[in-house]
């Protein structure tokens, strides 16, 4: 019987395969046996985080071991973490911080994939992400938009309110940001401003919205068999654990199912909603919603690359310093000017 230790080792050597079009790719190699460039190495550990759901970072990969002991690596972290929430993910602590700056990702992403954003945001602002619950450790499954935006405004109302609040979503979450900042303000709790990422709007001619793409491709229905497995994977995923690909597919299906049953009202005043051009095609459905203080703007490339691109993430780093304080901004902006020297 294959390992869930076994299967991440597979999956990751053949996302490398795929990627950098070598073949074969096995278990047993390493990245510099297969001649990868860091900036290579950088943009693969990107998408082992986006398509198979793991929190992989440069320490995993340093020493250059193998492919086989960084999944070993990897599986070890997912066990210890399990009955560790791990829903709320904290970059920088809100303790007298003036701002808080709160990051929701999507249906199958980890908060892992907001970490280009967060190296462009101001040091001096309280950065909070929030991802499914039972993602990486056990928790209870949330099936609608609403238990989601609910646990998610309880988290920001049990804290500090004494700073003034953005909410940022990619994709799902930017539903969710748009829902969890109507709960904050009818709690009188301050909220600059938020920030939707190509977030994708159900349209009524389509049965099924998708991550990956724009919603105006209909799917193929897998075969009967798999559609079942799904609904199976779908119910139980979070109180049980299975290796991290089937984890994540299961759990980014079934937020894609909150999506698709749930109908966003008007967006809350001072909201940004930026959209790339693959969904090019969304922008017309969102000024139909737009609030009169809202701001359409479109960005770059594809869906993916809203968070990873360096144009897009500049976007995203402007259209959330249009809602800080400009003495904010102005750290911010100083701050990125010397990275990029």
């Amino acid at each position: 019987m294959v390992g869930s230790t076994d299967k991440l080792a597979v999956a990751i050597a053949e996302l490398c395969a795929d990627q950098f079009d070598i073949s074969p790719v096995h278990p047993t190699d390493s990245f510099d046996l297969l001649g990868l460039s860091s900036l290579q190495v950088e943009q693969f550990l990107r998408e082992v985080r986006r398509r198979l759901g793991v929190d992989i970072g440069a320490a995993d990969v340093a020493g250059n071991p193998p492919i086989a002991a960084i999944a070993k690596q990897l599986q070890a972290r997912r066990r210890s973490r399990f009955f560790k929430p791990t829903s709320t993910v904290v970059f920088r602590e809100a303790a007298g911080q003036p701002v808080h700056i709160h990051l929701i990702a999507g249906a199958g992403a980890t908060a892992a994939g907001f970490i280009p954003l967060v190296n462009v945001l101001p040091v001096t602002a309280a950065i909070t992400a929030y991802q499914a619950r039972g993602f990486e450790s056990f928790g209870i499954p949330e099936w609608t938009t609403a238990q989601a935006a609910r646990r998610i405004a309880s988290s920001i109302g049990r804290a500090d309110n004494s700073s003034l609040h953005i909410l940022v979503g990619h994709s799902f979450g930017g539903y969710l940001a748009a829902e969890t900042t109507h709960r904050l303000r009818a709690k009188g709790i301050p909220v600059a401003g938020t920030v939707l990422i190509d977030s994708v709007l159900r349209r009524p001619d389509v049965a099924v919205a998708t991550e990956s793409s724009a919603a105006g491709s209909p799917r193929t229905p897998p075969p009967l068999a798999e559609r079942l497995r799904m609904h199976a994977l779908v119910a139980i995923a979070g109180p049980i654990r299975f290796d991290a690909k089937t984890h994540q597919a299961a759990m980014g299906e079934r937020w894609i199912r909150a999506q698709n049953r749930h109908r966003l009202g008007r967006l809350p005043d001072r909201t940004s909603v930026l959209v790339t051009d693959e969904n090019s095609d969304q922008v017309a459905h969102w000024e139909k919603l737009s609030a009169r203080t809202s701001t359409i703007t479109r960005i770059p490339g594809n869906h993916h690359d809203a968070l990873h691109g360096r144009r897009q993430v500049a976007a995203i780093r402007d259209a959330v310093g249009a809602y800080l304080p400009v003495s904010l901004a102005e750290v911010g902006s100083t701050n990125q000017e010397l990275r990029s020297r």
